[in-house]
C-alpha cells in the first residue's frame, strides 16, 4: 500500500486495477457500435464479485475508468494472475451479449499482444468456443491489418 493509500485509508491500487478492466471492457463492448445491457451487466457483476467491491468502490472504479489514460502502464504492473483474469474477462464479455463480433476479436488480440501474451494461444481458446464464426473473425482481422499497415500484427492461423 502506498503512502497516499495509507493516509487516506483507501485501496487505490485495487480501484486502479478494476478501472483498467472497466475501461478496456467498455471499449471492447463498444467496438461493434454499442454497449448492450447484457455487456454492462456482465462487466458490473464481474468486478463486484471478482473484486469484492462495495457500491462506493464500484462508483470510484467507474469514475476512474473514465479518466484513466495509462492503462498499459498499469497492466504491465499486473501479476500473471491479474493478466489472466483480464484476458478471461475480455473473452467472456465479448460473448455476453450472445455474439462474438470480429472487431471484439481484433481488440482482444491487440490487447494480448500489448501484454506480451501469445496471440495464437488466445485465438485458439476463442476459436474453440461454441458459436464462433471463424469467417467473421478472420475477415475482421485481415481488414484491420490492411487498414493499419503501420502496426505490427501477429500471424494468426484460423484453423480449428
Amino acid at each position: 500500500m502506498g503512502i497516499f493509500e495509507k493516509l487516506t485509508g483507501g485501496n487505490n491500487s485495487e480501484i486502479e486495477k478494476w478501472a483498467v478492466f472497466v475501461k478496456l471492457g467498455m471499449t471492447l463492448a463498444n467496438t461493434d457500435g454499442s454497449i448492450s445491457r447484457d455487456e454492462a451487466v456482465f462487466s458490473s457483476d464481474f468486478i463486484i464479485k471478482k473484486g469484492n467491491l462495495s457500491d462506493a468502490d464500484v462508483q470510484k472504479v467507474i469514475k476512474r475508468s473514465q479518466e484513466i489514460e495509462n492503462q498499459f502502464e498499469i497492466i504491465n504492473s499486473f501479476t500473471d494472475e491479474e493478466k489472466t483474469d483480464l484476458i478471461k474477462y475480455l473473452i467472456d464479455l465479448s460473448g455476453s451479449d450472445g455474439e462474438f463480433h470480429g472487431k471484439e476479436f481484433v481488440f482482444i488480440i491487440a490487447i494480448v499482444g500489448a501484454m506480451g501474451v501469445s496471440a495464437q494461444a488466445i485465438a485458439d481458446v476463442i476459436f474453440s468456443m461454441e458459436g464462433i464464426d471463424l469467417g467473421e473473425l478472420e475477415k475482421a482481422y485481415l481488414e484491420t491489418i490492411k487498414d493499419n499497415p503501420q502496426m505490427t500484427w501477429p500471424h494468426i492461423s484460423f484453423k480449428k
